[in-house]
């Protein structure tokens, strides 16, 4: 499941509006709820968050998540539609919107998720064409580097 706009679903002590101003052609603008790029924004969401996950797990509701991606593990596609269903009804009512473009609310033995392909079937974890390819990018250009040099 994938949180839509994850950040500004945060909202900002109004006496703290004044820290995060900023102009753009010549108007004035302040956040009035948590920024992105915010160097406290990943910890301060992770921590509201994990309170909110703590709540879905006690369901039970095996739940992993990372920033605004999260991840159901469950022990049957039956238990998997149930879980969702939870999840998805759970995290409206605490005021974070989801991404149905970008997440995938079907149980599936097979998953790309942070960049890794998580496949239940075969009990492997492995990196994605994308991730592999950017590697194989990175790796080639230090190769060009040290030889020229």
């Amino acid at each position: 499941i994938d949180l839509t706009e994850a950040y500004l679903h945060i909202p900002i002590r109004p006496s703290h509006f004044k820290f995060l101003r900023f102009c753009y052609e010549g108007r004035h603008f302040e956040y009035r709820a948590m920024p992105f790029g915010l160097s406290s924004a990943p910890r301060a969401f992770t921590k509201i968050l994990a309170a909110l996950t703590a709540h879905i797990r006690q369901t039970p509701i095996r739940i992993q998540c990372y920033l605004d991606d999260i991840l159901i593990l469950s022990s049957s596609a039956h238990q998997a539609r149930a879980n969702i269903k939870t999840t998805i009804q759970v995290l409206p009512t605490h005021g974070f919107s989801i991404n149905t473009k970008k997440s995938q609310l079907s149980p599936s033995t097979r998953l790309s998720h942070l960049g890794s392909i998580i496949d239940t079937s075969q009990n492997m974890v492995f990196l994605s064409p994308d991730r592999l390819n950017n590697i194989s990018n990175m790796i080639s250009i230090r190769s060009l580097r040290k030889e020229s040099h």
